[in-house]
């Protein structure tokens, strides 16, 4: 292994100086897409080869052997993606942490640190078997952290690393690497800088909406809100049993008490309101997260709800408004949201009163109405959204008291107009959910159903020939951050992967589930 190693070594130091650069023996050109390609073809040697060389030049090299190494390894995981669970097969998680226990560079701990990003990224969950190495890993990285990092760092590294626990919490989801997770949420520096950093935001107010992406300060909210997402959703996964949900209803005025990571409705509402469009799309994910494991929770439990009516109006008063927001994903979450707080209506008469005295309600569904019969007479940023109302038309309909206003709304001529604008091209699962309410309810004649049932048949065979033709185009392909640019859009596309069926969901049962 000496020779293979010492010429490894060399093809790094070539690599990092040169990229363009080939090693030559006279017979074999070796450039780093053939070294990607046979770490690829499972040749197990090389990335043992790379892995125990990095170990040795740790122990014993330089720092411009360290890094050239790490540049060499990272480069092949962007290549091929596929090639981590191989790296961490063969033991690279413990050479990281030897590098976070030695005072290297910044340069070093940046490229290791997007290194990591990237393998937890595209590994495999089957290889994070071994959670120790990686809780042991964790560890460093939080003292690492909370060592440096405020509401004012705009030091890329720690960015990165914070986007390095985001993947730690999102696998945590999945139940593997639990304990570095544990680890992460219970961690009390992060709970108070998490906190400051949301409190500075809202102090803002309207201001925050010049504090998008571009700026430090709204790159690193970005990163705390994603970084809050995937802790609620590790949260319900590992710790679910000792979680009290409506803890989060609390005022941002009121004492801190959390002893997790989490943001507070209120606070989630006023980013909603005031941040620029990143924020106002995460600040909606967390808030529909927590409403929905509220809802969870109160629905196995019976609990009655701890906030007062004018807390829960004011909830309602900020997602109506975002149902018309020009971003969908936006628009989506605040209706899902608006239909989780509707079905609460079932638990007491202080969700009964919120609920109904709600203007916007009305305004909303008129908007949908007429966007199903005359689509080109609506505004142009409700077109888009007709299934998340078609979502809280259901949710209002499930009301013990339906509105008279819903009534006299959904009347029959109404329905017929809706039902000669529909075709096999329009229709959504929204849609037929909301006219699977309008039957039970009785709402529709025997023409409509006849019709409606014509059409759904029609439906059915288009989505028989698309599915037959779709099992063709199945093969998913793992994305890398090439640079630190990627690394927050590879976040969001993660979080919006993560709420794919949400909002289509709330209005398909009558509850959430009890597990």
């Amino acid at each position: 292994m000496e020779p293979l190693a010492f010429h490894m070594l060399n093809f790094c130091k070539t690599f990092c100086e040169d990229e363009t650069i080939m090693l030559s023996n006279n017979s074999q050109l070796v450039d780093i897409q053939m070294v990607a390609e046979l770490v690829l073809s499972g040749e197990i040697v090389i990335s043992l080869l790379l892995v125990s060389l990095l170990n040795q030049i740790v122990k014993e090299g330089t720092e411009d052997e360290v890094f050239s190494v790490v540049r060499v390894i990272a480069e092949i995981i962007t290549i091929s993606p596929c090639t981590s669970d191989q790296f961490i097969s063969c033991g690279i998680v413990n050479s990281f942490h030897g590098i976070y226990c030695l005072p290297y560079c910044s340069r070093i701990q940046t490229a290791c640190s997007h290194l990591i990003f990237n393998i937890l990224c595209s590994a495999s969950a089957l290889t994070f078997a071994q959670e120790n190495e990686w809780l042991l890993l964790t560890v460093k990285l939080l003292e690492f952290i909370n060592s440096g990092i405020d509401y004012t760092s705009s030091n890329q590294e720690h960015k990165i690393l914070i986007g390095v626990l985001c993947f730690v919490l999102h696998h945590s989801a999945n139940k593997v690497l639990v304990e570095p997770a544990k680890a992460i949420i219970l961690n009390s520096s992060l709970v108070s800088l998490t906190d400051v950093i949301v409190q500075k935001a809202c102090s803002k107010g309207p201001s925050l909406f010049q504090h998008n992406q571009d700026t430090a300060f709204g790159e690193l909210l970005s990163l705390v809100l994603l970084f809050v997402f995937f802790s609620l959703r590790s949260l319900h996964t590992i710790l679910e049993a000792s979680i009290d949900w409506q803890e989060f209803f609390q005022h941002s005025e009121d004492i801190q008490s959390f002893s997790v990571l989490g943001i507070p409705c209120h606070d989630l509402c006023r980013l909603m309101h005031f941040g620029p469009p990143s924020v106002e799309l995460i600040a909606s994910q967390c808030l529909l997260e927590l409403l929905m494991r509220i809802s969870d929770q109160r629905t196995c439990t019976n609990a009655e709800l701890r906030c007062s009516v004018r807390y829960l109006k004011s909830i309602i008063a900020v997602t109506e408004g975002l149902v018309f927001s020009e971003d969908s994903k936006v628009a989506g979450n605040c209706g899902a949201c608006l239909s989780v707080i509707l079905g609460w209506e079932k638990f007491g008469s202080q969700e009964k009163v919120a609920a109904r005295e709600s203007k916007w309600f009305r305004l909303i569904m008129e908007e949908f109405a007429v966007a199903l019969t005359a689509p080109g007479l609506t505004s142009k940023s409700f077109t888009n959204q007709q299934k998340f109302a078609a979502n809280l038309a259901v949710s209002l309909l499930r009301l013990s008291q339906v509105p008279d206003w819903l009534t006299s709304l959904f009347d029959s001529h109404l329905i017929s107009g809706i039902v000669a604008n529909l075709s096999a091209r329009n229709v959504t699962a929204e849609i037929v959910n909301l006219f699977s309410e309008l039957m039970a309810r009785k709402y529709l004649s025997q023409e409509h159903i006849v019709a409606l049932h014509n059409l759904f048949q029609v439906c059915r065979r288009q989505v028989y020939e698309g599915s037959s033709k779709a099992q063709m185009f199945g093969q998913s392909v793992k994305k890398v951050a090439r640079s630190t640019d990627d690394m927050l859009p590879l976040l969001f596309g993660l979080m919006l992967n993560q709420n794919t069926d949400w909002c289509s969901s709330i209005g398909a049962a009558d509850a959430p589930a009890c597990d």
